[in-house]
């Protein structure tokens, strides 16, 4: 839906997308505060980007770029704004129009649930247990108990906190939503006995007891499996697009919001099916991507996919857009580029998920083409 933004605040989005170095500021910051103001700004800055790749231009010609984008959305005007700036009214038109054109294409298989929490990770803090009757529990220190739930208790595995469902005895099915923010990793045992590890920014929705024939979960973010073999009731892990079928094994998905799709075997045998219907078969070592509702299956080093859950990070050939967002879930950080063309660089890099944020981002570019700037929870990515 169109947002009546004030012109105000889109002058002043304008000036600070043209000006990151600004960012941090106190002003800044407590402008940044408001929910609709980074809307805003993300509007701004993905067409402003899409803008300067389509002309080639490595500096911003901002008159240019309101132009452009004034003519674009001619056809598309649906409403009157503020006469005088017309042209950044055009730009969240067309930005709004785009958006409901892909929702339109996506499968119908949505999630729309855990969406609906999604978007509220990015201002949470701690770990949150959510129960069907919207009980909420904050699981982020380990003096918390999980109180009133029977058949839950808090559970450590090595130095990663959990929970663990056991002796569930429930007439009706329960649903828990499990909720992991940025900077954050947590893991939890089902009531089947099946293990699992999910990374920051994840959202994972499971009873609190399995009936009937399947096991099915659902998935937005990151999580690593180790499900417990019942040869009478698959295991499901249900994504946006993608149902992974399992009777017992070890592997990972990746399902971030506006992302590809990979599912990773480490060990058995998992069934991979797309909302079309197309399925595939995975061997141990081979990963599923769901790209542009493509699916495609290669062989790769698991470790690519899974050193998260081992504590490190680990790219090979990995564009920098991509580094950063990983890095940017874990360290809670925002990227933003100078020049939209960094974005596809490729880089090979290591680093400890325990190391200091400045030492990894420090040693990231000293290996880069690029120079990053920490500036409070933003990097700026400029080049050299």
């Amino acid at each position: 839906m169109f947002k009546d933004y004030d012109h105000k605040d889109v002058e002043f989005a304008i000036q600070v997308l043209y000006h990151p170095e600004q960012i941090g500021e106190d002003e800044i910051r407590e402008w940044f505060a408001d929910k609709e103001h980074r809307e805003l700004f993300e509007e701004l800055r993905r067409y402003k980007e899409v803008g300067l790749q389509e002309t080639g231009s490595a500096a911003p010609d901002v008159k240019r770029q309101w132009h452009i984008l004034n003519e674009r959305a001619r056809v598309k005007r649906r409403v009157q704004l503020y006469r005088w700036f017309t042209g950044v009214a055009a730009a969240i038109v067309v930005i709004v129009s785009v958006t409901l054109a892909m929702r339109q294409t996506e499968p119908q298989q949505e999630l729309p649930e855990l969406k609906t929490v999604l978007t509220q990770l990015s201002t949470q803090k701690t770990v949150r247990l959510v129960t069907s009757g919207g009980q909420e529990i904050a699981l982020g220190k380990q003096e918390t108990r999980v109180k009133h739930i029977p058949g839950v208790e808090r559970i450590q595995v090595d130095s990663l906190e959990g929970i663990k469902y056991h002796d569930v005895r429930k007439e009706k099915i329960e649903y828990h939503t499990l909720e992991i923010p940025r900077g954050a990793e947590y893991m939890v045992i089902l009531d089947d006995g099946t293990e699992v590890w999910l990374n920051a920014e994840s959202v994972l929705r499971y009873p609190t007891k399995f009936v009937g024939q399947e096991r099915i979960v659902e998935l937005l973010g990151e999580g690593y499996f180790e499900v417990k073999s019942d040869p009478e009731r698959p295991f499901i892990v249900r994504t946006s697009g993608v149902d992974t079928r399992v009777l017992g094994t070890e592997f990972n998905v990746q399902a971030y919001e506006g992302q590809p799709v990979n599912i990773t075997l480490v060990e058995g045998s998992v069934a991979v099916k797309e909302a079309s219907g197309e399925e595939v078969i995975l061997k141990p070592g081979e990963n599923a991507c769901l790209a542009d509702g493509v699916l495609n299956v290669e062989k790769v080093d698991v470790q690519l996919f899974t050193s998260w859950k081992d504590g490190f990070f680990y790219f090979e050939d990995v564009r920098l857009e991509d580094l950063l967002a990983e890095l940017g879930r874990w360290y809670d950080f925002t990227v933003f580029f100078q020049n939209p063309e960094s974005k596809d660089f490729r880089f090979k890099f290591w680093a400890d998920r325990k190391e200091n944020f400045e030492n990894v981002i420090n040693r990231l570019s000293e290996t880069a083409t690029v120079s990053l700037i920490i500036n409070d929870k933003n990097v700026i990515v400029c080049s050299q």
